[in-house]
C-alpha cells in the first residue's frame, strides 16, 4: 500500500504540479484537524450526469452576467499561475432575479452547491477556516440579507478585508505564536444591496467588482430549472478543468492573461487598474473553461471571453475618480448641505442648531458639525479634510509648521468657530 501524505487544505502543491481536491487522484489525503465539518469536505464531490450539467450551463452562458460569475469559479485555481491578487465579485439587486442561481452554478463546478456554500452568518473564525481549507477554489458566501445592520457592516468592513488579504489572524498558544492560515480565492457574494457605498474605504472598492441586477430577472423559470439540475448534477467540470490545467503550459496561460490585460487596459484607461486585472483574470478562466470544459475552439473561446469582459467593464465597472474616497465624501457633503439648506443662516429662529452661513458666494460650514456628520456616515474627517486642503478645495490656517484644515469664521454666540469655506454652487440650494 503506497504511503499517502496528510494535507490540511485543497489547492496547489509540489511546485504547481499537483492539485489537492477530492476526486483528483494523487498521493495525498485530507487531514483537516477539525477545521471544517466533514459534511462540507464531502460536498466537494461528483454526482449525476455531466452532459445534463453542460446543457444547462450552455444556456446559462448566453447571459453575460451569469457567464462572468461562472467563469470566476474556473478562474480561482489560476490565481497561483498568474499571480493575480484575491478579489471579489458581488451581484446585487432585487430578490428573485437569479443572483443565487448564478452563484449556485459557480459552486456546482466543484461540488454540491447547498453543502459547500458559506453562510454570511458564520463566525469570522469559521469563514477564515473555510477560506484556508478551500484555497485555490472559489469562496461563495450567501445570505448577506440575514445579517443585522451591525453584523453586515462588520462583514463588509472587516471580513471582506480578511478574505481578500488571503491571511487569517495571528493567534497565540501556550507554546507561542500559532502559524496563521493563508489562502488564495475568488470571493463570490450576492445580496439585495451593494457592498460598496459612499463611505467605503478605498481598499474595499478596489477589491470588489459589483454587478447590479440578477442575471435572470426576466427568466425566473430558467433559474428554477437550474436549481433542479444542480441538485443532482455537479462536480465533473472542475475536475475536467483541473486535469487540463495540470498538463498545460503555465507560461502560455500567463501569456494569455497578460494579453487580455493589455487589450482591456488600452481600451478602458479610465477604469481602475485592479478591476481590469480582476476582469482579465476572470476572462482567462472563461476562455480556458470554454476550451477545456465546453469544447470550443480557441478563437471562439477567446472571442466569447473578451465580449463578456467588455460587457462587464462597460456596464458595471466604476471609473478611477469614483474610487477616490475624498471625492465621494465631497459629493456626499454637497448633498448634506442641500438637505439642510435651512440651517445655513444666521439670526434665523429655528428649533435646530445652525450648521453655518452663506457669505460672499461661500458656504461657511461649522467644522465640528460637519465632522460629526461625516463620522456618522463612516468617513474619517481629518483624513478627508487633509485631502481636500491638498487639492485646494478648502482654505487652511497655518501656525508655523502646523496646519489647521479650516479658518476662523464670524462670531456665533460670542465665539469665532472654525469653519470650512466651500464655493457655493449655483444650484446647491435649488
Amino acid at each position: 500500500i503506497p504511503d499517502r501524505v496528510g494535507v490540511s487544505k485543497f489547492g496547489w502543491r509540489n511546485n504547481d504540479t499537483e492539485f489537492i481536491c477530492p476526486g483528483m487522484s494523487n498521493n495525498y489525503v485530507l487531514d483537516t484537524d477539525d477545521i471544517a465539518p466533514q459534511s462540507v469536505i464531502d460536498g466537494y464531490s461528483i454526482a449525476g450526469d455531466h452532459g445534463a450539467w453542460l446543457q444547462a450551463m450552455g444556456e446559462l452562458r448566453k447571459n453575460p452576467k451569469a457567464r462572468f460569475i461562472l467563469a470566476a469559479s474556473f478562474a480561482a485555481p489560476l490565481l497561483k499561475i498568474t499571480g493575480q491578487r484575491i478579489f471579489g465579485i458581488h451581484n446585487w439587486g432585487d430578490s428573485r432575479d437569479g443572483k443565487s442561481a448564478a452563484q449556485y452554478a459557480a459552486l456546482s463546478v466543484w461540488g454540491k452547491p447547498d453543502t459547500i456554500k458559506i453562510l454570511a452568518s458564520s463566525s469570522e473564525t469559521g469563514i477564515e477556516r473555510m477560506s484556508a481549507l478551500c484555497s485555490d477554489l472559489p469562496l461563495c458566501v450567501s445570505e448577506l440579507e440575514t445579517l443585522d445592520e451591525h453584523r453586515r457592516a462588520e462583514f463588509e468592513n472587516k471580513t471582506i478585508y480578511m478574505i481578500t488579504e488571503g491571511r487569517g489572524k495571528q493567534r497565540g498558544t501556550i507554546k507561542g505564536l500559532q502559524q496563521s492560515s493563508s489562502w488564495r480565492t475568488i470571493m463570490i457574494t450576492n445580496a439585495e444591496s451593494p457592498i460598496v457605498k459612499d463611505n467605503s474605504k478605498g481598499g474595499i472598492i478596489t477589491r470588489i467588482i459589483e454587478i447590479n441586477g440578477g442575471p435572470f430577472v426576466n427568466n425566473q423559470e430558467f433559474a428554477s430549472y437550474l436549481y433542479g439540475v444542480m441538485e443532482h448534477h455537479y462536480g465533473h467540470a472542475g475536475r475536467i478543468f483541473l486535469s487540463h490545467i495540470l498538463t498545460a503550459n503555465h507560461v502560455e496561460i500567463r501569456d494569455i492573461y497578460q494579453k487580455l490585460r493589455m487589450v482591456l487596459k488600452q481600451k478602458y484607461p479610465e477604469k481602475i487598474d485592479s478591476h481590469i486585472d480582476a476582469v482579465s483574470h476572470t476572462a482567462l478562466g472563461d476562455q480556458l473553461s470554454s476550451m477545456y470544459v465546453f469544447g470550443e475552439d480557441k478563437d471562439t473561446a477567446s472571442r466569447g471571453a473578451l465580449q463578456t469582459a467588455e460587457y462587464v467593464i462597460e456596464n458595471h465597472l466604476i471609473n478611477n475618480g469614483d474610487a477616490d474616497e475624498s471625492e465621494r465624501a465631497w459629493q456626499w457633503m454637497l448633498g448634506w448641505i442641500a438637505a439642510n439648506n435651512g440651517r445655513f443662516a444666521l439670526n434665523v429662529k429655528s428649533a435646530m442648531p445652525i450648521l453655518g452661513y452663506i457669505e460672499d458666494e461661500y458656504i461657511c460650514i461649522l467644522k465640528t458639525e460637519l465632522a460629526k456628520a461625516m463620522k456618522d456616515q463612516g468617513f474619517s474627517p481629518d483624513k478627508i479634510f487633509r485631502k481636500w486642503a491638498d487639492v485646494g478645495r478648502i482654505p487652511i490656517t497655518k501656525n508655523g509648521e502646523k496646519r489647521t484644515f479650516a479658518v476662523r469664521g464670524k462670531k456665533i454666540n460670542g465665539v469665532k468657530p472654525w469653519i470650512l469655506k466651500v464655493k457655493e454652487e449655483s444650484d446647491l440650494f435649488g
